[in-house]
């Protein structure tokens, strides 16, 4: 799994200094990375995956985040709480991540 922040000793002032330097400097660039990553880990879901026509995993992190911003709408709790019962009740944590769900909190 590829890391998004890189490692540094947060006792290192200079160190969190730099870090903090490097990702604000070209913010954008930083955002676009971020959502690619996530686009590429979990665009084979079920929730995703009928947006982004279950993209190939070979899709370009371009061509998945023009997708994205074409066809994925915004979306509140409401609109994927099918989706969560469906988590909590047993079902693999595959239809909303590619990551194992291992707590849900409720209100």
């Amino acid at each position: 799994m590829m890391a998004l922040l890189p490692e540094f000793d947060p006792a290192d002032v200079g160190a969190g200094r730099g870090l903090i330097d490097r990702l604000t400097a070209d913010a954008a660039a930083l955002q676009r990375d971020v959502l690619a990553e996530i686009l590429r880990r979990n665009s084979h879901t079920e929730y995703l995956g009928r947006f982004l026509d279950r993209a190939s995993p070979g899709a370009s992190a371009a061509d998945l985040r023009d997708a994205f911003k074409e066809r994925v709408p915004v979306s509140a709790y409401e609109d994927i709480e099918p989706y969560v019962r469906r988590v909590a009740s047993g079902e693999p944590s595959s239809i909303l991540c590619s990551e194992p769900i291992t707590h849900l909190l409720t209100r």
